[in-house]
């Protein structure tokens, strides 16, 4: 990517650092708790179906963390700041004049993403549903080629740099999850979640990206840790 790409990424990612913090500033007189998460990451282009055959899902890690303000006796509102491994995988094989032929293609983008949400607890369980927003930290598309003969095998790799150049740096998409929170005896909740996030807008621009829109989705499961005295307090009642 280019040195001003990389520049305004940066410059992004400091801009909404700095919006959570003063956010998260402004609202500590209020009943809050804070924790994080980390978690195995599906994503999935849709709408990308055109370039090659055999989507599968690339696998990547989520993490970060997120902070919990008390709306009323069972809801909050949730906001949190992670880094999310998403894109999407193709592989395509076939015989051409007597060798096999595997091919993959590898499209990443790594993501700082922002969540909003509301969330409402039912006993141990509880829902979330809000929007997210996110900007990408680290794009790729890696390609491989394998042929195969009767007694050896060849190999090749690259990339295709115009995946990235018709990339959109931004997302913003819904968010929806559920999961379980459990206490324990030494004022740390133990959170066990699945999530799942589907962009509103296409992430590719230019010359062929109307007829072949391209759009995230991932779903997640994580395990995290929830840490706050005062919200335990609040939610005592409903637990049991």
């Amino acid at each position: 990517m280019s040195r001003v790409i990389r520049k305004n990424i940066l410059m992004k990612k400091i801009s909404s650092i700095i919006i959570l913090l003063f956010i998260y500033t402004s609202l500590q007189g209020q009943n809050s708790a804070s924790g994080f998460f980390s978690g195995l990451n599906l994503s999935m282009l849709t709408g990308d179906s055109t370039k090659l055959p055999n989507r599968t899902f690339r696998y990547g890690a989520r993490a970060g963390m997120f902070w919990d303000f008390n709306v009323k006796y069972n809801t909050d509102f949730e906001f949190g700041i992670f880094y999310s491994q998403q894109g999407v995988k193709y592989y395509h094989q076939y015989f051409d004049f007597n060798k096999e032929v595997y091919m993959k293609n590898i499209n990443k983008i790594d993501y700082i993403q922002i969540p909003v949400v509301w969330k409402e607890h039912f006993g141990t369980a509880y829902t979330k549903i809000g929007i997210y927003s996110e900007i990408a930290a680290n794009a790729k598309s890696l390609w491989f080629l394998e042929y195969k003969y009767r007694d050896s095998m060849q190999t090749y790799n690259g990339q295709y740099p115009s995946f990235v150049n018709s990339l959109r740096l931004y997302d913003i998409g819904a968010y929806f999850g559920a999961g379980f929170q459990f206490s324990t005896r030494k004022k740390v909740d133990i959170l066990i979640e699945a999530n799942f996030t589907h962009g509103f807008f296409p992430i590719n621009e230019g010359e062929y990206s109307s007829e072949n829109q391209m759009r995230n989705m991932s779903f997640n499961i994580s395990a995290g840790l929830l840490f706050g005295k005062s919200k335990k307090k609040k939610y005592k009642s409903h637990r049991r």
